[in-house]
This record gives structure tokens, sequence and C-alpha cells, in this order.
């Protein structure tokens, strides 16, 4: 009878032991993934205010750097040669020779040019609206 009790003893022991090694497991687990994770830029409503970067938009819009600023730089380049411009422009600001960007702002502007299927060409500099 004694045996019978060490051996229940020791196997009590053993699985209170591999119940926290496991448990420690899945937590590192859990950690390590969430780390991983891609960031994501989501424009939501609660954001309302916040500045973003040139890279957050990119992002956000699936378009390089490069074509934010072609899209800011092509508009500029309409609005001085005719004096006008139709239509929402890209909205942004400087700040320190650094461009910055309203999220609500650029879900208005996203939404006004797929609806008026505007095509940018950001090489040649042109804008068909």
């Amino acid at each position: 009878m004694k045996n019978y009790r060490k051996y229940l003893l020791i196997c009590i022991v053993f699985l209170g032991i591999s119940i926290i090694f496991n448990g420690i497991m899945i937590g590192y687990a859990i950690q390590s993934a969430i780390q991983s994770k891609p960031e994501k830029v989501e424009l939501t409503k609660a954001d309302n205010g916040n500045l973003i970067t040139v890279s957050d938009v990119a992002k956000y819009l699936n378009i390089s750097e490069n074509e934010v600023l072609g899209i800011i730089n092509t508009e500029k380049k309409q609005l001085e040669q005719y004096g006008t411009f139709s239509g929402p422009m890209f909205p942004y600001l400087i700040i320190n020779k650094k461009y910055y960007f309203n999220k609500t702002s650029i879900e208005e502007w996203l939404k006004e040019v797929t609806s008026t299927r505007r095509q940018y060409d950001t090489v040649k500099g042109w804008i068909l609206q």
C-alpha cells in the first residue's frame, strides 16, 4: 500500500510540473505570435485627428511612398500650370519639410477620387479627371 501512495504522489508532482511547463510554453508561443504579427495601418473613426506619415499612407493605399509623393507633385504641377484644380487635392500638411496626413481626410479624398475614377501618371506628371 505504501508503494501505491508513493507512485501516486510522484505522478501528481509530475503532472503538476508538466502543466506548469506547458503553460509557460503556450505563453511564449502566444507572445511570439503577437510580436511577429505584421503591422497593419487601419484608418478608423477612433483615430480621427491623428497624423500619419508618408509611409503609413503608402501602406494604407497599397502603393509606394514615391507614388504618394508623385500624386502630390503631379497635383502641384497641374495647379501651377493651369492656376486651378478641379476636385479635391491629396490632403497633406508639411512640418519641417516632412509630409503628414490626416487619416479622415485621406479616406474622404479616396472616396471622391475613386468615385470620379481619377487617373494619375506620376511618371509623366499628368492627371485625367
